[in-house]
């Protein structure tokens, strides 16, 4: 049922969220992580794990902070 509001698209033309534009931001992530393994080597990863893991507890920490009673 259209609402008459254009749905987002991305440069190539195709609506945000697109199976086919995911599986081509999955693949485009694969070969830069490749690509920089084999540019950094495994120091990389390293830091790459501390990282996301960083990000996780900064996250959670605002999760516990905006909602109420702690719940997640």
């Amino acid at each position: 049922m259209p609402s008459g509001v254009p749905e987002p698209r991305t440069a190539s033309g195709r609506t945000e969220g697109s199976v086919n534009d995911q599986f081509e931001q999955l693949a485009r992530d694969v070969a830069l992580s490749v690509l920089a393994l084999r540019v950094f080597g495994p120091g990389v990863l390293t830091l790459a794990r501390r990282f996301v893991a960083a990000l996780v507890r900064v996250g959670v920490r605002e999760m516990d902070h905006r909602l109420p009673g702690g719940d997640r």
